[in-house]
């Protein structure tokens, strides 16, 4: 499973098992991996990936077991968004015990967006700008922001990344 995997990955970036092997591990053990015949251990197999600038984490997506609750959740609702499934994103709104409140009121919003409701009323309009006072640009965070920009007047698109910019770049000095 694990070879199969390696097999596909190595395709992708098209290297040869030389190519992708060289200085790590022996080629023709390799092979045996990539057809099931021998075990990668651990360690070999994170040399590799490193090596190659593979995350550990976007290998094992491949095996479709390491997205989080949050992310699966997350590409449900973008999913019905795009799709202008209004039904969808109100069951998850009714029947979803949402760990971050603020991705609830985004649900709620897209809703409305779709029901042809546009104009925000005080509280959302409220929400739509706290995230100007974000200091934590993690994932969730940006898909937060992802859903809510199409309710920003351009002005207010232009200094929301800006913002963003500004606050990421303080924080790498």
């Amino acid at each position: 499973m694990i070879g199969a995997h390696l097999k596909e990955v190595r395709k992708s970036l098209h290297f040869s098992q030389e190519q992708m092997t060289e200085g790590i591990l022996d080629r023709s053990f390799y092979s045996r991996v990539e057809n099931d015949c021998s075990e990668i251990n651990v360690n070999d197999l994170v040399k590799l990936l490193h090596y190659h600038r593979i995350l550990v984490v976007d290998f094992l997506r491949g095996f479709g077991t390491t997205s989080t609750d949050i992310e699966i959740l997350q590409n449900r609702i973008t999913t019905a968004y795009l799709n202008e499934d209004v039904v969808t994103l109100q069951d998850l709104y009714i029947n979803t015990k949402f760990a971050d409140v603020r991705m609830k009121k985004v649900v709620r919003i897209l809703i409305n967006r779709l029901n042809g409701v546009n104009n925000l009323d005080e509280r959302d309009r409220e929400f739509s700008y706290s995230f100007l006072n974000e200091d934590n640009w993690n994932s969730e965070n940006l898909w937060l922001v992802l859903h809510m920009l199409d309710l920003y007047e351009l002005s207010d698109l232009k200094i929301l990344v800006e913002t963003i910019f500004h606050k990421v770049i303080r924080k790498k000095k």
